[in-house]
């Protein structure tokens, strides 16, 4: 259980903005594992972002009024929120990052908005959902907010980042839905690079 240690970690004013530091200073890259970045989507593609720590491996801690305002029950649109861990600059691509979709929102039952009583919410990721799931081996992708994903037919073709070949499609959780599961192909490139080489 990460809860005791993480817990120290020093909290924003509720007058941040999103962005800024307010009377601190920029942390260390990779410093803090534990941090993370929520980002929400609405059914009506409106997107909020949060911030949240790492209290269990699968488990991610923030504030209930994460959840936006007039969406009473977050069971509907839970498959369209992300937390997005091992990040320091998010407008970059840095190999530790990691994109986990969230299985279940629970915020605080007695929280309210309007006197901000019970500002807690518990975030429950994919990982454990998807036990098999291996990040050094696998890649998760796709969103229902997105409505985006292979179909029949689709099985081993790639998926393709800026013109290179990232991985291979596996397989999804439901028919033409999202997430989607790929094989991850820098993890075989030595197992490729063996294989073509012989006669």
């Amino acid at each position: 259980m990460l809860l005791p240690v993480l817990l120290v970690s020093s909290l924003l004013p509720s007058g941040a903005l999103a962005g800024e530091i307010i009377g601190g200073w920029k942390a260390k890259p990779h410093s803090k594992p534990y941090m993370a970045f929520v980002q929400i989507v609405t059914q009506s593609g409106k997107g909020f972002e949060c911030g949240g720590f790492l209290v269990q491996e699968d488990f991610v801690l923030t504030a209930a009024h994460c959840i936006p305002e007039g969406q009473s029950a977050p069971q509907r649109w839970e498959n369209n929120a992300w937390v997005m861990l091992g990040a320091h600059d998010r407008s970059k691509t840095e190999k530790n990052r990691q994109e986990i979709a969230v299985r279940r929102m629970i915020p605080h039952e007695d929280y309210n908005r309007k006197t901000h009583k019970n500002d807690i919410m518990l975030l429950q990721q994919c990982k454990q959902l998807y036990r098999s799931f291996n990040s050094t081996s696998m890649i998760c992708t796709g969103h229902r907010g997105d409505k985006k994903s292979p179909f029949k037919g689709d099985s081993g073709g790639p998926l393709v980042c800026n013109s290179i070949a990232q991985g291979i499609v596996s397989f999804s959780t439901a028919c033409g839905l999202p997430p989607t599961f790929y094989t991850r192909i820098s993890a075989y490139i030595n197992w490729i690079e063996e294989n073509m080489g012989q006669e």
